[in-house]
């Protein structure tokens, strides 16, 4: 998704699927300008200066169109990456419970949050990571993908991180932004896994809470 300025210095954040089209639409076009490059350059004529200057606008209408093609498959620059002030959702997960406690997990914008912890780091500091897909209806908050940890325990790690190397944290105990778990990988293991390992990873945090 990306955003376009709107009166008053508000943004509107259009859905991927209508980025991706746009971009996909600049790509045709600027492969189709090429192809007239090659065509303009094949028929040449020597001292031609109109083919010449044809062969010049297809080559800056082929760079621009990829060009924003390119720029339109990013996802824009999260209010959190830009300021450091991060929007974190702290929510249990549907569907996965052990007895009475459900999962979990707390995720912000991805890029806000390697601002302050690379994600090479996250393996070391809290086991693993989870990574969520772009939201169908992006926000300033989190236009694109989220990056986050699971288990009570690590939740309150990870906030306590963050803060601890300058980020202002705004917790939301709400599900935020519809988002799809794309990928949940455990330094344990070294391998994506399920939403039943979340499950066991949240009962052990679990025990070893009541145990202290």
């Amino acid at each position: 998704m990306t955003h376009v300025e709107q009166p008053g210095g508000t943004r509107l954040y259009l859905p991927a699927w209508l980025r991706r089209s746009f971009a996909n639409l600049l790509a045709l076009t600027g492969a189709f300008a090429l192809v007239g490059v090659f065509v303009e350059l094949a028929s040449f004529r020597r001292g031609d200066a109109g083919a010449w200057y044809a062969v010049a606008v297809l080559v800056a209408v082929t760079v621009v169109c990829w060009w924003l093609a390119f720029t339109l498959n990013r996802s824009p620059r999260s209010l959190g990456a830009t300021t450091g002030h991060i929007v974190l959702f702290e929510t249990p997960m549907l569907g996965v419970a052990v007895g009475q406690t459900p999962a979990l997990t707390i995720r912000g914008a991805r890029d806000a949050v390697e601002r302050f912890i690379p994600l090479e780091e996250f393996g070391d500091l809290f086991g693993g990571w989870m990574i969520w897909a772009a939201p169908a209806r992006p926000t300033r908050d989190l236009p694109g993908e989220a990056l986050g940890v699971w288990s009570r325990r690590t939740c309150s790690r990870f906030r306590r991180v963050l803060r601890e190397r300058g980020a202002t944290l705004e917790v939301r105990r709400e599900p935020g932004p519809d988002q799809r778990m794309a990928r949940y990988v455990t330094m344990h293991t070294k391998r994506d896994r399920g939403l039943t390992d979340i499950a066991a990873d949240e009962h052990l945090s679990s025990t070893g809470s009541q145990a202290q």
